[in-house]
């Protein structure tokens, strides 16, 4: 089984939720209240 076969984000009013694996269950929420800044990255296409 592989667990990276899919990622979700789900952006809601006040939490940002991700979802990682076959049926999300690898699972982290952040409350949007609670982040400071952003910003964009460009990763190697190495780190998957």
């Amino acid at each position: 089984m592989m667990l990276s076969a899919m990622l979700t984000i789900v952006i809601k009013e006040d939490v940002i939720e991700i979802r990682f694996g076959p049926a999300g269950i690898i699972r982290k929420k952040f409350l949007l209240r609670e982040i400071e800044s952003c910003r964009i990255v460009k990763n190697p296409w190495y780190y998957g």
